[in-house]
């Protein structure tokens, strides 16, 4: 089972590591939807989707995700409960933006190899974020495999 303490004896992290985990992990939330929309700019000609598509997948994944967490809370309250004691744990908000914007990456350009790099590091940067949000005792490993299904689905079907 993936978990916080199977991940701190794994990585030999101390507190400070993890809260710098934590922090990169919080850069890379929207670093992701960010960086797609750099791309759309530089390779327009290889793009397959427009800006409003990209708003689109930026709000509705917020949309989708909080929903989802509210319908979570409501039928099945042990499931929001963190592995800190928090609240509202499913699906992990920032792993679903993360995984977002790798599912523009993939799904939205005719790739070149440049692209094909890049796409490459974002599906990484997204696994750090999910990775990240384990190792802060934020979420339970099970509410960042949602959260990713839920930002590339988000992704595949507006594109």
């Amino acid at each position: 089972m993936i978990n916080y303490e199977t991940i701190k004896k794994a990585f030999n992290l101390t507190t400070q590591k993890i809260d710098d985990i934590e922090n990169v992990g919080n850069y890379l939330q929207f670093g992701t939807l960010w960086v797609a929309l750099f791309f759309m700019a530089l390779f327009p000609e290889l793009c397959l989707l427009t800006p409003l598509q990209w708003l689109a997948i930026t709000f509705g994944q917020l949309a989708v995700c909080s929903s989802i967490k509210f319908i979570i809370r409501k039928k099945y309250p042990k499931l929001t409960i963190r592995p800190n004691g928090g609240f509202n744990s499913m699906p992990s908000g920032h792993t679903c933006a993360s995984f977002s914007g790798f599912g523009i990456m993939l799904f939205g350009f005719s790739h070149n190899w440049i692209l094909w790099i890049v796409t490459i590091l974002m599906g990484i940067f997204a696994v750090f974020t999910a990775f990240s949000r384990i190792a802060a005792k934020k979420h339970h490993f099970r509410d960042c495999v949602v959260g990713s299904l839920v930002g590339t689905l988000i992704a595949y079907f507006i594109i």
